[in-house]
């Protein structure tokens, strides 16, 4: 199940990390590794987007239109504006951890190990890299399309064998369940 408000905070963090306008398609990159890195370690989903192949990498599908429309959304637009160039920059001056209330401490030391690996790439080096198979085995070329990013093939890319492929994906469905029996009691 998608988090928006959990999406939100992942690009704004970054952002807040930078220090600088980024462009959107490193924030992209970098909120995908951040977002593999965060299941394959904790066997969990940070923001639940859909995840797909696209011509310049992977990417979360609906943060991606999110980013189209940014400064038009009520919540994004809290934390986030867009700059020429399709850059980015945080939109808060007073910013601290503490302003991040959706994201747990687990997720921000993934967050950080992301943005210290890969936050000195420049955009273009990103795509590159996840071009690669070292970096980004999942990835396939979609053509002029798109794919769809399956969970399985990422934890089978990076080493899980079938049970732990299967027990992590049974443990995600239910994640789901939990998730939209909560948002049906707050609506």
């Amino acid at each position: 199940m998608y988090k928006e408000r959990t999406a939100a905070q992942v690009a704004a963090y970054f952002l807040w990390k930078a220090k600088e306008p980024v462009k959107y398609i490193k924030l992209m990159k970098l909120m995908y590794l951040a977002e593999r890195e965060f299941l394959l370690s904790h066997g969990s989903r940070l923001t639940g987007d859909e995840l797909y192949s696209l011509p310049y990498g992977p990417v979360l599908s609906n943060t991606l239109d999110k980013f189209h429309v940014i400064d038009s959304d009520t919540y994004w637009s809290r934390w986030i504006k867009c700059v020429e160039d399709n850059k980015f920059i945080h939109k808060k001056a007073n910013f601290c951890r503490e302003s991040f209330n959706f994201l747990s401490d687990a997720q921000m030391k993934i967050l950080d190990r992301v943005y210290q690996k890969y936050g000195h790439y420049e955009a273009f080096d990103l795509v590159d890299l996840t071009h690669t198979q070292e970096h980004c085995p999942e990835w396939q070329n979609p053509g002029k399309s798109c794919l769809p990013l399956r969970i399985e093939d990422i934890l089978r890319n990076h080493g899980r064998n079938q049970q732990e492929t299967i027990a992590t994906m049974q443990s995600l469905q239910e994640q789901d369940e939990y998730d939209r029996l909560i948002a049906d009691l707050v609506s």
